[in-house]
């Protein structure tokens, strides 16, 4: 059996669309749109909160690294002070010792070495009995002229060792301190 069917015959009749049902295709279009631009609103909020956290996070950091820079630095200026005190109160020995051996003649030699804050005594040695006259003689006077500081220069002793056959002469140098010293 067979059935035809003719659909171009047929007219649809269009109702007409209802006022309600249009209030409700309307409504949810704007529910639609309204929820979309809300959705697109929040995660561009959330980027930028993102964006935010990281950079409180890199800020945090740097005042962390700035905060541990400042205690070091403080640290280090305390320890750079009370190592320029020690060594504005510290005795110039190495300054007084190098003006002798500058002045002191070829052939003598420091053997002994005893320091203190206003003393430095010495024990020079030398085969050439001369070359010690020169230094006692010269070298004791330049040394008083190029050194105001130096208050008393002495000869402790003079003697020659027989064993070595060198002469050997201990002299102690006196210093004023100062405090600029």
């Amino acid at each position: 059996m067979s059935l035809e069917v003719n659909l171009a015959s047929q007219q649809v009749k269009k109702e007409p669309i209802s006022r309600r049902t249009l209030i409700s295709i309307l409504f949810a279009t704007l529910s639609a749109a309204t929820f979309g631009g809300v959705f697109f609103y929040n995660m561009l909020l959330n980027g930028q909160i993102t964006s935010i956290a990281r950079e409180n996070s890199q800020l945090e950091r740097n005042i962390q690294v700035a905060l541990t820079g400042q205690s070091d630095y403080a640290l280090l200026s305390s320890k750079l002070k009370g190592i320029e005190s020690i060594l504005s109160s510290r005795t110039p020995i190495d300054s007084r010792l190098n003006q002798v051996l500058t002045i002191l003649p070829s052939g003598v030699i420091v053997t002994q070495l005893d320091a203190s804050q206003d003393t430095l005594r010495l024990s020079l040695s030398s085969a050439d009995l001369s070359a010690l006259n020169a230094f006692l003689d010269e070298g004791i006077d330049r040394l008083s002229q190029d050194d105001p500081t130096i208050s008393k220069i002495d000869m402790v002793s003079f003697s020659r060792n027989e064993n070595t056959a060198e002469y050997v002469a201990s002299i102690l140098l006196t210093y004023s301190i100062k405090d600029n010293e």
